[in-house]
């Protein structure tokens, strides 16, 4: 009953999100060459009898996230396609150079029952994988109609979106109950998801260790890291509102103290820039767009990195990584696990809700730091490089420790896929745990 009074209000809803969408083709949020896509049409054709899996990513990270997944399962079932779904031009922008064999992209239908209904029959997927926190009921429901087998990995749910559902117990049931399985982050979310469903919730590693490391362009990285080899360099990574001005004010105080010190920002909006740089301009503070391809200069004080998929360029340049989203509340922080994978003395914020399973396998080599002592700690490893090395690299040894959690989502596989598929000179239990 719940569920088809959800289905209905949603559908009453079309004309809004009609609206909606369109309001984003206008922001430059949506591309409107490819906006039948959100209604479940898709651009490619599928041969009749070829294996699909669909897997969806919210944004960038969650995306990301799946790719070693798809080339993992890739190397085991070199036979089945793959169809990975986003909700962003952001996630696109970085997925579309990044495609595994037998994998396409296409933007996931919003949560209409006819729209996923028409995704559905034009993909055919033998196998749905979620990731994370996304969680669609009419994606749920149609998937159970059609008996086409749903699990939720890398799954998080957050204390405050637990009392949400909690507020439709009923409801919340129909939905998790809806899918086969559940491959919780951590214990502490198991046990959320477990107030709302009898179906199996396992913990496993989070999906983003077994990430291959952020894509560093070497040509660009030498010219560069010669350029500023006398720079000591932090970057603040993934910044939202509110915590330019954090870095820039920390930055004109320590520049007392550090005359070559520059700072590298990286918006996590490409929309933003404009707005970037009136604060960088109001601090008084010279400039180089990344855009303009033009190298900073011995006076520049602030590298601004306002191009798509070049994050791991900037932490490589760096000698100190500042992950933010993470010192202004509700966003909740970002992957900590990306500058650990190359290395880097890694600080983040307060406010690290999300990533939080992360933080405790890499305990004890991540900094915590706040507005009121971040000049502390950049000056102490900024001015101690072997130090920074030190907290770095044991960063990355906690991340290589994870790296094999891939082998954890194979099991439940291959009771869907069949037998594994790879080539003989491998052998089946080898490639079962294959990375």
């Amino acid at each position: 009953m719940l569920e088809r009074i959800y289905s209905y209000l949603s559908y009453l809803a079309i004309p809004l999100i009609r609206l909606y969408l369109l309001k984003r083709v206008r922001d430059g949020k949506e591309d409107a060459s490819r906006l039948r896509e959100r209604f479940g049409f898709s651009p490619h054709t599928f041969e009749k009898g070829k294996k699909q899996v669909w897997l969806h990513g919210a944004s960038v990270g969650e995306s990301l996230s799946l790719l070693p997944l798809i080339n993992h399962l890739n190397t085991l079932y070199p036979d089945v396609h793959f169809v990975i779904t986003s909700g962003t031009l952001a996630s696109y922008n970085v997925l579309r150079t990044k495609l595994p064999p037998n994998t396409v992209h296409q933007y996931v239908p919003l949560d209409i029952k006819p729209w996923v209904m028409r995704f559905l029959k034009n993909v055919n997927p033998i196998l749905v994988i979620v990731t994370e926190s996304e969680v669609w009921p009419n994606m749920i429901f149609s998937c159970r109609e059609k008996n086409i087998p749903i699990y939720l990995i890398n799954a998080r749910l957050g204390e405050e979106s637990a009392k949400g559902w909690g507020k439709f117990p009923e409801f919340a049931r129909q939905v998790y109950s809806g899918f086969r399985g559940i491959f919780a982050q951590s214990i502490e979310h198991q046990q959320r998801f477990y107030r709302f469903t009898d179906k199996p919730v396992v913990v496993m590693p989070n999906l983003k260790f077994a990430a291959p490391p952020l894509h560093v362009d070497t040509e660009d990285f030498e010219k560069l890291h010669q350029a500023l080899s006398l720079r000591k360099i932090f970057i603040g990574a993934s910044t939202h509102q509110g915590e330019e001005d954090i870095l820039i004010r920390s930055y004109l105080r320590l520049k007392k103290d550090i005359p070559n010190l520059l700072l590298i920002l990286a918006p996590r909006h490409m929309h933003r820039i404009n707005t970037v740089i009136s604060l960088i301009q109001s601090a008084g503070l010279s400039f180089s767009q990344r855009s303009n391809g033009h190298i900073p200069q011995d006076n520049t004080d602030v590298f601004l990195f306002d191009t798509m998929g070049e994050l791991g360029l900037g932490y490589a340049l760096s000698d100190v990584a500042i992950v933010c989203g993470s010192f202004v509340p509700h966003i909740g922080g970002h992957n900590p696990i990306e500058p650990a994978q190359l290395g880097k003395c890694t600080f983040h914020g307060p406010y690290m809700e999300t990533p939080k399973d992360i933080l405790e396998h890499l305990e004890g080599s991540l900094i915590q730091v706040s507005e009121d002592n971040i000049d502390g700690a950049l000056a102490f490893y900024l001015s101690h490089p072997k130090n920074a090395a030190e907290v770095g690299d044991m960063a990355l040894q906690g991340v290589l420790a994870k790296k094999d959690s891939l082998k954890e989502f194979v099991r439940f596989s291959e009771k869907h896929l069949g037998p594994i598929q790879t080539s003989s000179e491998i052998s089946h239990e080898n490639a079962r745990f294959l990375v």
